[in-house]
């Protein structure tokens, strides 16, 4: 099965676990009720904190994130990501 980009970074650049928990805080708020790997899965979260993309484009090449998941949390994905990004270059800079 084809992994897609993200699965060629996995061993290389692991994940920030800042960024990680933050991702996992808005997946268990958009649970509401149901289990939050229903929303996206560990993996997909964790592809998301690495690659951390900044265009709808770069959110489909994400294993586990299709059109459905795209059109669903695609802009919000987009500005969390942003903003943990701004927020972090601001403390790095400090």
């Amino acid at each position: 099965k084809n992994l897609g980009k993200s699965a060629s970074l996995w061993a290389e650049a692991p994940a920030d676990p800042r960024t990680i928990k933050i991702l996992r805080e808005w997946r268990r708020k958009k649970a509401q009720g149901i289990p939050a790997y229903r929303i996206f899965s560990n993996r997909t979260m964790e592809a998301l904190a690495i690659e951390k993309p900044s265009t709808r484009e770069g959110l489909l090449e994400i294993h586990g994130i299709g059109p459905t998941k795209l059109e669903e949390f695609g802009d919000e994905l987009l500005l969390l990501l942003k903003s943990i990004d701004t927020d972090t270059s601001a403390a790095a800079s400090a």
